[in-house]
């Protein structure tokens, strides 16, 4: 595998993870986000777009102050989802997927 680097006038890196963020805040609004943060960032040359992958807790895999999402989240042992967040060069999303470590 060699290193390259995206093409000129392609998003920065660090924006991608911004609008990859948000993106998931905003799909997973109603459901209580926590814990939101980058945790793989690629460039897929073919298809010109980084693939971000971030990570972040629901209420119900977490630690909460109900007892009911106390049990899930000590069943469940923490879960943190992961969702892959397609940014083209242009800073458009252009797909979200699930990501299974």
């Amino acid at each position: 595998m060699s290193l390259t680097f995206p093409p000129p006038g392609t998003i920065a890196a660090r924006d991608a993870v911004k609008v990859a963020k948000a993106t998931v805040m905003d799909f997973f609004a109603d459901e209580n986000p926590g814990d939101v943060g980058l945790e793989e960032l690629i460039f897929d040359d073919a298809q010109e777009r980084w693939d971000v992958t971030i990570g972040f807790t629901r209420p119900w895999t977490s630690k909460g102050e109900h007892a009911q999402n106390a049990l899930l989240a000590a069943l469940q042992g923490g879960k943190r989802d992961f969702k892959v967040v397609s940014v083209s060069k242009t800073g458009d999303v252009v797909g979200l997927r699930n990501r299974v470590f």
